[in-house]
C-alpha cells in the first residue's frame, strides 16, 4: 500500500513538474492543451499496451494524472466565455477535447501494437 502511494507520488511529481515547465515555455492555454493531450496520449498508450501494476501506478495514475489539468482547462473556457470571447471559448474547448480523444485513441493503437 505504501509502495503504491510512493509510486503515484513520484509520478505525480514529474507530471506536475512537466506541466509547470510547459506553462513557463508556452502561453497558458497552449501549455494546458499540450499537457492534457500529452496525458491522454500516455494514458491511451498504457491502456493499449495493457500495462498494469507498478508501471501503471507510476505513469498512468501519477504522471498522467498530475500532467493533465482538466479543472484549469474548464476555468480557461469559462473565463473566455465570460469575457465575451465566445468563439475562442468554443474553439479552445473543441480543439482540446478533440485532440485529447484522438491522442488517447492513437495511444491505444500504438500501445496495442507494442504490448
Amino acid at each position: 500500500m505504501i509502495g503504491s502511494a510512493v509510486l503515484v507520488a513520484v509520478g505525480g511529481f514529474f507530471g506536475g513538474f512537466t506541466r509547470w515547465w510547459l506553462t513557463r515555455q508556452q502561453p497558458s492555454r497552449r501549455a494546458i492543451l499540450l499537457s492534457n493531450v500529452g496525458a491522454s496520449l500516455l494514458l491511451g498508450g498504457l491502456t493499449g499496451a495493457e500495462v498494469h501494476g507498478w508501471c501503471y501506478l507510476l505513469l498512468g495514475v501519477g504522471l498522467s494524472g498530475a500532467l493533465s489539468t482538466w479543472s484549469t482547462f474548464a476555468a480557461q473556457v469559462v473565463e473566455l466565455w465570460v469575457d465575451r470571447h465566445r468563439r475562442r471559448a468554443v474553439a479552445y474547448a473543441a480543439s482540446t477535447l478533440g485532440a485529447s480523444v484522438l491522442a488517447a485513441a492513437g495511444g491505444m493503437v500504438a500501445g496495442g501494437a507494442v504490448g
